[in-house]
């Protein structure tokens, strides 16, 4: 289909001003949903189901060694692991939880659910001592979830960069996600 062609369908899409035509779906101006939405009340639960799946897959690509890819997956199992600590604490329906735990900075979400595991300050300085040096080992996850997908621009060399993954740093990542799920479940004794 040429331009002109596409330029004269009835259902446009709008970028800054200049107009991109998609093509008319048969009979419906509506946009097809892949999937179903299924309703949750126990949101913490669906977390935990969601996160074991993400384990379960990323230690299979581990074997199949695809590296990168099972870096992802355990990334992706940490957060939800963190979330469903979070929202086994708090009301997930509450507006304000629910901003808080919208990120994939896996750091960002440690750092809420050690505030919100003990008001006192001392004890959480001293849990979050204990996760990012003794747990973490002080290694940076924040920024794995990009990182791991995408090629990323480098101001400082002016070009890209992809993140490589080999099987020890694999293999460091699922150990880190072992030793979340240890210290999260043995947490309540330390806050």
């Amino acid at each position: 289909m040429c331009l002109r062609n596409l330029a004269t369908t009835s259902e446009h899409l709008r970028i800054g001003a200049t107009s991109i035509a998609s093509p008319q779906r048969s009979g419906s101006s509506h946009r097809r949903r892949i999937g179903r939405i299924r309703s949750v009340s126990a949101v913490a639960v669906e977390y935990e189901q969601l996160a074991r799946a993400d384990e379960r897959v990323a230690r299979w690509l581990m074997g199949q060694r695809e590296y990168r890819h099972a870096t992802y997956f355990a990334v992706q199992a940490m957060e939800k692991y963190v979330r469903s600590e979070i929202f086994k604490r708090v009301n997930a329906m509450n507006e304000y939880y629910q901003a808080r735990t919208r990120t994939h900075d896996l750091d960002v979400l440690l750092i809420f659910l050690v505030e919100i595991a003990s008001a006192d300050e001392t004890a959480q300085a001293a849990v979050r001592s204990q996760l990012h040096e003794h747990v973490l080992e002080n290694a940076r996850f924040g920024e794995l979830h990009n990182d791991l997908r995408y090629p990323m621009f480098r101001r400082r060399r002016n070009d890209y960069g992809v993140l490589v993954i080999d099987a020890d740093a694999a293999a460091f990542v699922l150990a880190k996600l072992d030793a979340l799920k240890g210290f999260m479940a043995a947490m309540h004794r330390l806050t």
